[in-house]
């Protein structure tokens, strides 16, 4: 029960007492079994007591090498009830040198130069921690409770406003790992793989839910291609995978059969973002059939799932709710809708509130009414009770008083032959509010005059009333469209055409 005395590395350590040789971590061509990586973290512990940090001091990591040193740096600090927040050193250094000052963070933790962050103190870690142990050279174990501590601070994505620091509690992680565990449980010994990084909320909470549970983590290769990506997984035998959709869009370039090429995953689970109706298909017929989703955010943990049986049946669905997840959907006023009607989807439960946003008195963030935490998420439920996502809050275009979801424009470019990928987005109008456009990448050539009459065919009034080629779609680093930047990127071709005499 949180509150009492609970640390989210004391499932982990106890593997290293019952299976002290079962494999941990497969980095590369390094393997380090449970007992290799209790006693790494025992030896970080002792080398953190040394430095004088105390339970609560907020200590930043900003790594960019080894896997297995970042997840005992990690596993270290929250063994010692001290927390941390992870500023990737690709950032910009006056993004993380702010957000740094902002938390109070007593030090840096780094691996190489461009992790320091001037004046506040670097240490530099240490490979040694991971070499093979002896047992007159084992730390003792400096454990401490964390429960009521803060073990990571993360920032949100800003789609419910602006980003805010999330705080997570080690009872908040006990609660989002029992309640993702009835989806999403890996078993003792399996082989899992996760193809988003520990910098991120989503890639370090599920490492933390693997080893608890006993299975090994196995490191993806540098270049995420399928065929490097294949090698690595039969090679290692790995079952279990869980990635976003920029990755699931990434593997399908390039496979021109419907074989699937990962036959062999037990569990094959995306999230961190909606993954497209045609996309989803796709992957079920080249990757694997065994494909789950599920639908959650950093204020909330996971929401709903989806198991393979269910998105066979609607593959444009997020599933239902898990466990100890109350969700609605709701009108304008907050009132419940009927089944099959667009709303507001809203959610609450244990660990979901506004106190976990820093520095916010409950009620301060727009994201909450009450106790109900809003997603900024457009969606209807089925008679069943299963929840299909329509598009963002602030992404729904009204042109002409049509309410206009990006995902139904984008359903339909992706379904032509001639699209590879495709994202919709307003362009503010004095006159009709926001004009539906798009922007499309091709696989073969196409005049935008046959892409703008299959659209009309398909979506009448909502069809996008602009469409521009691009290269790339611009996406953030889980694979959420920038529309911002398209809109921008549109306005700036209206008035050029318009310098030309164009229009």
């Amino acid at each position: 029960m949180p509150g009492q005395d609970f640390n989210v590395t004391d499932p982990i350590f106890e593997w290293a007492q019952r299976a002290p040789y079962a494999v941990a971590i497969i980095d590369g061509s390094e393997i380090i079994h449970y007992r290799n990586l209790w006693v790494a973290v025992r030896r970080a512990m002792s080398t953190f007591h040394e430095a004088d940090w105390q339970p609560g001091d907020v200590i930043a990591i900003s790594m960019r090498g080894s896997f297995a040193l970042q997840m005992t740096v990690s596993l270290a600090l929250a063994r010692a009830a001290i927390a941390q927040v992870w500023l990737p050193p690709h950032d910009p250094i006056e993004y993380r040198l702010a957000l740094a000052r902002n938390l109070d963070v007593k030090a840096v933790i780094t691996d190489d130069d461009q992790g320091r962050l001037e004046p506040i103190e670097s240490w530099s870690v240490d490979a040694g921690w991971l070499s093979p142990w002896e047992t007159a050279a084992v730390p003792s174990d400096r454990r401490v409770d964390g429960a009521g501590r803060t073990l990571i601070f993360i920032q949100s994505s800003g789609t419910t406003g602006t980003p805010k620091e999330i705080v997570v509690t080690h009872d908040d992680e006990r609660t989002f790992a029992a309640r993702n565990n009835h989806h999403s449980a890996c078993w003792p010994g399996e082989r899992c793989m996760f193809l988003t990084g520990l910098q991120f909320w989503t890639g370090l909470a599920r490492a933390l839910r693997c080893l608890a549970n006993g299975a090994a983590i196995v490191t993806p290769p540098p270049n995420r291609t399928m065929a490097d990506l294949k090698r690595a997984i039969d090679l290692h035998g790995v079952t279990y995978l869980w990635c976003a959709p920029l990755h699931v869009n990434g593997l399908l370039e390039g496979i021109d059969d419907d074989l699937p090429r990962l036959p062999g995953l037990r569990f094959f689970c995306c999230s961190s973002g909606a993954l497209s109706f045609a996309a989803t298909q796709e992957a079920r017929r080249r990757i694997s059939p065994n494909l789950s989703i599920q639908y959650g955010s950093n204020e909330a943990g996971g929401i709903t799932a989806a198991p393979p049986a269910l998105v066979e049946r609607y593959p444009d669905c997020v599933g239902l709710p898990l466990p100890g997840i109350e969700l609605q959907v709701v009108d304008e006023n907050d009132q419940p809708v009927p089944i099959d009607t667009l709303g507001h989807v809203r959610i609450r439960g244990a660990s979901i509130s506004p106190a976990r946003m820093r520095g916010a008195a409950p009620g301060a963030t727009v994201a909450y009414k009450g106790d109900w935490f809003y997603p900024g998420d457009i969606g209807l439920r089925n008679a069943e009770g299963i929840l299909f996502l329509k598009g963002r809050s602030d992404e729904v275009m009204n042109f002409n008083g049509i309410m206009i979801g990006p995902d139904a424009i984008e359903s339909v470019l992706r379904g032509h032959p001639a699209v590879r990928d495709a994202a919709a987005f307003p362009v503010p109008s004095p006159v009709h509010q926001d004009v539906p456009a798009a922007a499309v990448v091709l696989r073969s050539p196409v005049s935008l005059k046959e892409l703008s009459h299959f659209c009309t065919r398909h979506l009448g009034n909502r069809a996008p009333k602009l469409l521009f080629v691009v290269h790339s779609i611009p996406r953030s680093a889980i694979g959420k469209v920038l529309r911002r930047r398209l809109t921008e990127f549109a306005l700036a071709q209206v008035v050029a055409a318009r310098g030309r005499g164009e229009g």
